[in-house]
């Protein structure tokens, strides 16, 4: 489990430092909804244990480093005992429940604190029918003062607080606008993405990088629902959600909350670019595809197989009068890539005693082998002994 963690916790990283220095000069020339897109690849990485090879098409038409050592990764046993396995493991689940149970706890007090003071509004009776086309209906409204702004929260019975005074404080065209932007949240399975990005905060509780790209997240997915709302929207309302913008402030950041006034700043900015353009939305998907290919395929050697192929991983050796040729063989199944061993015959009736700690594999058995009179040279697909 600790290596499975510390393994994940670099790619992780390394995918997050990419996003984040890519979101920016994505969201500006492919748009806000393309920028969003790019935090599926680090879910993507929790989700695929073995790294696949390209497919034919990409493998063809695109020419990738050459064991350019895109994501660092870890293959190596973590060299600890027992005991500091034991604690290690212990705090990070200690971790992860306190952090959990702190969530689960404030998010549960938070809805019902809601629902105790708050009264329910008939939503057509703030926005007209004809504007909610293709969105959820059926979602109630309640009015509560314990909000400073409008939010939706629920992942399986979602519900819209708006403050009181809601309809004196926004113009109508306001109010439908933020209702609107609410209900699209809902549409677009934004608080399913954020329990995801919580449950990787979560797992990843001590990772301070985590915490930094989970509020990038949440500023894209504020974006690209903007996105979602104006990409067809004539100057008019564009002029109108901007206006709505500056009004308030921000209401709960929870888990499970999704607020209209969130990071307003870079939606102000953004709001006379969310149009509507398949060409760069079809870009956008080709650009997603691709960085996919080169961070969660085979793209050459990564270090951590290079570190294997070079070294070997780290391991500890008690030999009593066993053979060479076994250990040889040995040692070759901790590397990967390896099919056959060229010349083992050479080492066969050559018994050895020795002993080693925490040394990498493939300099051990060179070391021992160059001790014999013997030598080995190394290809991806096989290994030659030789008599020196």
């Amino acid at each position: 489990m600790i290596d499975w963690l510390f393994q994940y916790t670099l790619d992780i990283s390394v995918i997050i430092v990419i996003v984040l220095l890519l979101r920016n000069p994505v969201r500006r020339l492919l748009g806000a909804h393309v920028s969003y897109w790019l935090w599926i690849l680090p879910v993507l990485r929790l989700c695929t244990p073995v790294k696949f090879d390209p497919p034919e098409a990409i493998a063809r038409y695109l020419i990738v480093p050459d064991a350019s050592n895109i994501i660092p990764t870890y293959s190596a046993s973590i060299q600890a005992n027992k005991a500091q396995f034991e604690v290690i493991t212990l705090i990070w689940i200690i971790g992860i429940s306190v952090w959990g149970l702190f969530k689960i706890n404030r998010s549960l007090k938070l809805n019902a604190l809601l629902k105790l003071d708050s009264i329910q509004v008939s939503m057509l009776s703030l926005i007209p029918a004809a504007l909610l086309q293709n969105l959820n209906t059926n979602i109630p409204i309640r009015m509560s003062p314990l909000v400073t702004g409008p939010l939706i929260t629920g992942l399986f019975k979602p519900i819209i607080y708006l403050p009181r005074g809601f309809s004196t404080v926004y113009t109508v065209q306001q109010a439908q606008l933020i209702i609107i932007h609410e209900l699209t949240h809902h549409k677009r399975h934004d608080l399913w993405a954020q329990l995801i990005a919580t449950i990787l905060k979560t797992v990843f509780w001590f990772n301070p990088l985590v915490y930094f790209a989970a509020n990038k997240f949440q500023q894209d997915q504020e974006l690209a629902c903007d996105h979602q709302i104006l990409k067809q929207a004539n100057t008019q309302t564009r002029l109108a959600y901007g206006e709505t913008l500056k009004t308030s402030i921000t209401a709960f950041e929870t888990p499970n909350f999704l607020t209209f006034f969130n990071h307003k700043h870079e939606r102000f900015i953004m709001l006379a670019k969310h149009r509507n353009n398949t060409y760069l939305t079809f870009t956008g998907i080709i650009f997603i595809v691709v960085i996919a290919c080169l961070l969660l395929t085979k793209t050459g050697n990564s270090m951590a197989e290079d570190s294997a192929i070079n070294g070997g991983i780290l391991v500890s050796l008690d030999f009593n009068e066993i053979s060479l040729d076994q250990i040889a063989k040995l040692i070759s199944e901790t590397t990967p890539q390896t099919e056959q061993l060229l010349g083992l015959e050479l080492l066969r009736g050559i018994s050895v005693t020795t002993k080693a700690d925490n040394v990498n594999a493939f300099e051990f058995l060179d070391s021992l082998l160059h001790d014999h009179g013997f030598a080995v040279s190394r290809t991806d697909q096989a290994w030659r002994f030789t008599a020196q």
